[in-house]
């Protein structure tokens, strides 16, 4: 598929700004269960199973139980912010890892960030979707933004055995940072037919993470058409090259009205217009 050499290039021809730090404490179990608090029988996976690790030697899984949980609560004024910064509406959290399964089974993983106020309480969460996977390693992120009075984060990732004596619900490199609130850039776009999704922002790399429609869609004469002001928002990890050749990527594309290309783009989240 042509959008698949089009991100090769885009990898090769382009120097990627650095990424933002991640603030979990061994994220992918290589010193064990060092910073983690546990429920359940959580034990450690290495390079002789099947799957093999995602990165590094080590991922977790429950042993001989109905289902397990690990956590960490993150400490958002000692991680380089400041209250201010944290309360004024400019900060959103980017969290995630990759999860998989063993063979055929459907044992299931979920990964949550809650944020806490400065007594523990909770203001609120965010919940990915709970995946299995056919010994095939799926990355799950999620974007949200960070609530005015948090003080606190808490990772979690809860497996839930459907099948056998282990809870092979498989997670390894988790994830959990606080950035700025990209900024968007609007495009008017010529898209055809009424019920168009449009897949954009890339998972994997994340250099664009999101499409929105902040003006809506109007349409044209006939309801055949109609034009769509869409707000591309860049990740701050994307370098300048990166986000020209997106920018060039995308405008042929729209200019000539293929809304089919479009929703193959397979870029990240997808927005029903």
């Amino acid at each position: 598929m042509y959008i698949k050499s089009f991100a090769a290039a885009v990898v090769l021809a382009c120097a990627s700004s650095g990424a933002h730090a991640n603030l979990l404490v061994n994220p992918g179990f290589e010193s064990g269960l060092t910073g983690w608090q546990t429920t359940g029988n959580v034990e450690l996976r290495t390079a002789v199973s099947e799957p093999d690790p995602y990165e590094g030697v080590n991922y977790i899984f429950g042993l001989n139980t109905p289902s397990f949980s690990v956590r960490q609560d993150i400490d958002v004024l000692t991680s380089g912010f400041s209250a201010d910064a944290v309360d004024s509406g400019t900060l959103e959290v980017l969290f995630g890892g990759w999860q998989a399964g063993y063979q055929t089974q459907t044992d299931e993983g979920q990964i949550t960030v809650s944020m806490l106020d400065a007594q523990l309480a909770e203001l609120g969460h965010l919940s990915l979707e709970s995946i299995y996977s056919n010994s095939t390693w799926v990355e799950q992120s999620g974007v949200t933004p960070l609530l005015e009075g948090t003080r606190y984060l808490r990772y979690s990732f809860v497996g839930t055995r459907h099948s056998g004596s282990n809870t092979d619900a498989y997670l390894d490199a988790a994830y959990l940072e606080v950035r700025a609130v990209p900024e968007p850039e609007t495009y008017a776009l010529m898209l055809a037919g009424l019920a168009l999704t449009v897949v954009a922002g890339s998972a994997e790399r994340r250099r664009v993470d999101r499409f929105s429609v902040p003006t809506g869609c109007h349409e044209r004469a006939g309801g055949e058409n109609r034009t769509c002001l869409l707000a591309l928002v860049f990740s701050p990890t994307a370098s300048t090259c990166e986000r020209g050749a997106i920018r060039q990527d995308l405008g042929r594309r729209t200019s000539q009205g293929t809304a089919s290309a479009l929703r193959s783009m397979n870029w990240g989240t997808p927005t029903t217009l």
